[in-house]
């Protein structure tokens, strides 16, 4: 041994390791000390972020004798190259998607999987054309393998659609279902008790619209109204701003503590419905610690809401703080079922859902089935039914129950029950997708608004483009909407592909993703790219055509006005002035938007029928001079014909029409100018 240690080789290598071990030291001493609620092995990302050179340094010479790096390494690249990717100011990190990539690289060749999907997403989202769809599924693979919930996400999307992958129900299955259990884990975390997460779904292109007033100054203006009441002590508007806490609503942060003291102050002034909204987060320890017993004492004096019975039925189904009875639990959820009287209250359906999964639940029945006498009516209650689980989960899943669109789906696929057909894989598949896009990355929803309402589009777009890729719509949208605006440029980098004609590129893909998950403005927004040749595409009116028609089938307005101006214009379609007379009819009727366009667009269209109607009649007389016919007999009776079908103007009625259009177009110039005018002294418009 002693020979060994004085080996030159083994000098040599002793050395390296202790320099590597003192930059390591260094980096560790340089840092603050952390605070006492801190574990000394959880460091905040703002220290990593900020003395992220000396751990780089650190692993610039373990790479250098071949040891793999410890994971706190990894995991510091990884947070390194999302700071660079995101733009982090407040540690002096700016935006640079090169610098990410390389970080990204760097640590998924080590085979850590947030940074190999992180890479994946950079990789598909900046191919455009989808030239690098290849190697991103490659790297998703990988980090699908490592059990990273988004790369499962990200390869449930494609296999769901073939996006980069063949096209398969049942490995889509798989992916999507490994992601959502992580989802249902977040939400039992410590502090959250099954307080599903809000998740914004505001849509760019309609925030932003020009002369449009944001809602978020509505929504404002009502949440300072609420406070104000409760302040005062309106036990009305003190449970209103516990539910906005609650599920973070009308712009407000999801704060569950705030709930709860919101609805402690209505307690205490003997607001039933707040008692209850109290002693639901308090069972469920949101918001504060777990305390069944006082949760049941509140539940017992609250006993009028449809809130307080469920929570006493979930209560005895359990064993918490009472002893276990699955009758009177049953006894309770039915009679909750009974007051909720608008079925507004999920968790009773869920709950009586999962009385019926054994598998779940177990139920002390003394057999495989009983009777239970439950407000006058007589229930029969087995061990296990799957199609009555089915019929309650499915219901509390349409309402936004995230646990019950969970189990409906495990439900769904279980092949035990029945063959899994396509329908039933398509619906599981479905349900599990919407777990999964409310799951605690979704977050990145509310911080990507925030950076767009602040004029930090670059940084919003990175946002939108992580949860575009995991297929989300909303999100995909969004960054398309950016993309198209030219936002691109603001990604940062040398490489960085900011071009008009690849944010086009990209913009089109991800419009593509959405159309085929049923949007209809997104397949709107593909007919127009290929109407106006766009991202590099040719002019193809027939193409687009046909994603108007695709749109207008879902009577969205804007599609339907597009398709009576083909109809109207020849372009793509036939020339089909009664045909375009119906779109635009529809238009009118499908949103109050569209009705000045479409009256506008039908006073064009008597025109332009006149004209042609005029032009056909010249040019018949024009034959007939040429053909020495003198008498005209011929252009009369075609005259009288097109009369009896009610398609000749007057002269008189031409020049009226004419002079409408003038005077439309007059107005309407004057009230866009007057719009423009009022909107001026508020400054910072929102990008159109």
């Amino acid at each position: 041994m002693g020979r060994l240690l004085q080996s030159p080789s083994r000098r040599f290598h002793l050395a390296l390791e202790v320099a590597a071990v003192a930059l390591l030291l260094a980096a560790a001493a340089a840092a603050p000390p952390p605070p006492p609620s801190l574990a000394p092995d959880e460091p905040e990302e703002a220290d990593i972020l900020r003395y992220g050179t000396n751990v780089l340094r650190s692993t610039d010479t373990l790479e250098q004798f071949n040891t793999e790096p410890v994971f706190p390494t990894l995991e510091t690249l990884f947070l390194l190259g999302r700071a660079h990717d995101e733009g982090r100011e407040d540690v002096g990190i700016k935006r640079d998607e090169d610098a990410a990539r390389a970080l990204y690289e760097r640590a998924a060749k080590l085979g850590h999987p947030p940074s190999q999907h992180a890479l994946s997403t950079l990789l598909a989202g900046s191919a455009g054309e989808g030239g690098e769809d290849v190697e991103a599924v490659l790297y998703d693979f990988f980090a699908s393998l490592g059990g990273d919930p988004l790369a499962h996400a990200a390869l449930g999307y494609r296999y769901l659609y073939g996006i980069g992958t063949p096209q398969s129900c049942q490995k889509s299955l798989a992916h999507y279902y490994m992601a959502a259990r992580e989802v249902i884990a977040d939400l039992h975390a410590e502090g959250r008790g099954g307080v599903s997460r809000n998740v914004d779904r505001t849509r760019l292109s309609v925030r932003f619209v020009a002369g449009r007033r944001p809602a978020s100054d509505s929504d404002q203006e009502l949440v300072d109204i609420w406070r104000a009441g409760a302040e005062i002590g309106d036990v009305g508007s003190i449970r209103v701003m516990g539910l906005l806490y609650q599920h973070g609503a009308r712009g407000l942060d999801q704060d569950l503590e705030k709930s709860y003291e919101m609805y402690e102050k209505g307690a205490e002034l003997s607001d039933a419905a707040s008692m209850s909204f109290a002693a639901n987060l308090q069972m469920r320890g949101a918001g504060t610690p777990i305390d069944y017993k006082a949760a049941y004492k509140k539940f017992l004096a609250s006993k009028t809401t449809h809130v307080s019975l469920n929570g006493l039925g979930y209560l005895y189904l359990h064993g918490l703080g009472v002893k276990r009875d699955v009758r009177v639990a049953f006894d309770y959820f039915e009679q909750a079922r009974r007051e909720d009287k608008e079925n507004q209250n999920p968790d009773i359906l869920f709950n009586l859902g999962m009385m019926y999964v054994s598998n779940t639940v177990e139920l002390d029945l003394g057999g495989s089935k009983t009777t239970i006498i439950s407000g006058g009516e007589s229930v029969t209650l087995s061990a296990k039914d799957t199609k009555k689980a089915l019929a309650h989960l499915t219901a509390a899943a349409a309402m936004g129950h995230v646990e019950a669109m969970f189990q409906a789906a495990v439900l769904k696929a279980d092949e035990a029950e029945e063959p899994l057909t396509a329908t039933r894989c398509q619906s599981a598949v479905s349900l599990f997708k919407n777990v999964v896009e409310r799951g605690p990355w979704m977050d990145g929803m509310q911080a990507a608004l925030r950076r767009a309402t602040a004029g930090d589009y670059g940084g919003a777009l990175v946002l939108y483009s992580r949860l575009a890729e995991i297929g989300f719509e909303v999100a995909q949208s969004n960054a398309a909407w950016l993309l198209e605006a030219g936002h691109c440029s603001n990604s940062g980098g040398a490489s960085a592909n900011s071009t008009q004609v690849n944010c086009e590129k990209r913009a089109l893909r991800l419009y593509e993703h959405a159309a085929r998950q049923g949007r209809a403005s997104a397949e709107m927004k593909v007919g127009n790219f290929h109407y106006h040749g766009k991202a590099g595409l040719p002019v193809d009116y027939e193409k687009a055509a046909e994603r108007y028609l695709k749109a207008s089938d879902a009577n969205y307005a804007e599609a339907l006005f597009g398709m009576g101006y083909m109809h109207q214009m020849g372009k793509g379609v036939p020339q089909d002035l009664f045909l375009a007379k119906r779109y635009f009819d529809q238009a009118a009727l499908v949103s109050s938007d569209a009705v000045p366009v479409a009256r506008l667009s039908l006073v064009l269209l008597r025109v332009q029928s006149a004209w042609m109607r005029w032009r056909d009649w010249w040019r018949e007389i024009r034959a007939d001079r040429a053909a020495g016919d003198g008498d005209g007999d011929d252009w009369v009776d075609g005259s009288q014909k097109e009369e009896e079908e009610g398609e000749v103007f007057s002269t008189t009625e031409t020049v009226s029409l004419v002079a409408l259009v003038m005077l439309l177009v007059m107005v309407m110039g004057e009230r866009e100018r007057r719009q423009r005018a009022r909107r001026r002294p508020e400054g910072g418009a929102a990008a159109t």
